[in-house]
C-alpha cells in the first residue's frame, strides 16, 4: 500500500488478519488520525508489517474503549515518531524495542519503532 490519500490499510471489523504488508507514505492528504495500518475492531492480528511513514500514525487503534484484544507482533514501524504505535490498553502486544543498535530483546515477537 503507498501514497494512498486516507489510510493504507482500514479493518472495519474483527477476526482478520493483517500479515506480510509494505505501507509507505500513506495519508497524503494529511488528515490528522489516519495510520498507514487503522484498526477498528477487536480480535485482529496484526503481524509482520513493514511501515514507514510520514503517515500521521504507523499502526492505529482509535483509543475509544471498543476495540480489545487485537495481537500486534513482529511488525516494524520507521518515520512517524512518537506515533508509530498509537495502541490503548487491552490490546496484547509483543515487546517494542525502540533503541537504535544491537538487538538484545531476544523475543520472536517483538515490534520495531525506530
Amino acid at each position: 500500500m503507498k501514497n494512498n490519500g486516507q489510510g493504507g490499510i482500514v479493518v472495519s471489523d474483527s477476526g482478520s488478519l493483517i500479515s506480510g504488508n509494505n505501507c509507505f507514505k500513506n495519508n497524503t492528504q494529511n488528515v490528522g488520525a489516519y495510520a498507514n495500518i487503522w484498526i477498528n475492531g477487536s480480535g485482529n492480528r496484526i503481524e509482520g508489517n513493514q511501515v514507514t511513514g510520514p503517515s500521521f500514525n504507523g499502526i492505529r487503534i482509535p483509543n475509544l474503549g471498543l476495540y480489545t484484544n487485537n495481537l500486534i507482533v513482529r511488525n516494524s514501524v520507521s518515520g512517524d515518531g512518537a506515533n508509530n504505535y498509537d495502541l490503548p490498553a487491552a490490546q496484547v502486544v509483543g515487546p517494542l524495542i525502540t533503541t537504535t543498535g544491537t538487538i538484545t530483546n531476544l523475543s520472536p515477537w517483538a515490534n520495531f519503532s525506530f
